[in-house]
């Protein structure tokens, strides 16, 4: 197993080096996450907001994914499927 630091993005593999595309994904959703809130905010609108409220909690989700994930191969389990690259792959 090895650990990979390049670009300031940790991920783990066992068969080498691997971009992790979660901090890109993290990004893009507390982005949205602001933007839904703001809007919502502005305008007195409780359906924007709720979809910032919505968007919250799949980001939470995302988050507890990853830490179920990081939990089980710590304790020597299977990875979890993480799926495509997001770009370019």
């Amino acid at each position: 197993m090895s650990m990979s630091t390049t670009n300031n993005q940790f991920s783990l593999s066992s068969d080498g080096f691997e971009r992790s595309n979660f901090p890109r994904a993290s990004a893009v959703l507390s982005s949205v996450v602001l933007a839904l809130v703001l809007a919502g905010t502005l305008q007195g609108s409780s359906t924007v907001l709720h979809a910032g409220g919505v968007v919250v909690l799949a980001f939470a989700a995302v988050g507890m994914y990853l830490y179920f994930d990081s939990a089980s191969k710590a304790t020597g389990g299977p990875a979890f499927p993480l799926g495509r690259p997001l770009l370019g792959g």
